[in-house]
């Protein structure tokens, strides 16, 4: 949510994901960081307030591409810090899609790192990445 001026508005800029829908390209692995790191059966949600968007143009363009920061409090694992994503979007008439990511360590969230071993190796590294679609509405 942006005001008038193109500033956000965080008590109103809150992005919700559904920790138990997120996935890699390994099924064992995804099975484990559910119930060993992520522990998503019991942590279900990672909520980002947004505070600022630096870099997003003002007023929004109705095409072309962009890249900006998302700023913020991210609550994941019950842990809430200060994080960063990395946005690209592109803008046409009907609205807005992209992809936003934000990399952190596991002990940023009071997570565990994985160790199993069917797991032969697992960097001290997780990296989000979320597809959006948005259209573009004024209030009014």
């Amino acid at each position: 949510m942006l005001d008038a001026a193109g500033r956000v508005v965080p008590g109103q800029s809150t992005i919700t994901i559904n920790a138990r829908s997120l996935h890699s390209d390994d099924s064992d692995r995804d099975d484990y960081l559910r119930t060993g790191g992520l522990e998503s059966n019991r942590f279900q949600e990672i909520d980002m307030v947004v505070e600022s968007a630096s870099g997003l143009p003002w007023p929004l363009p109705r095409n072309g591409e962009t890249r900006f920061q998302l700023r913020g409090s991210m609550t994941a694992h019950g842990v809430t810090s200060p994080t960063t994503w990395e946005v690209t979007a592109r803008f046409s008439p009907s609205g807005v899609q992209g992809q936003a990511t934000t990399s952190f360590t596991f002990d940023k969230f009071g997570m565990k790192r994985p160790t199993a071993f069917f797991l032969l190796s697992v960097e001290d590294s997780i990296r989000l990445e979320l597809d959006f679609v948005a259209t573009v509405q004024p209030l009014g």
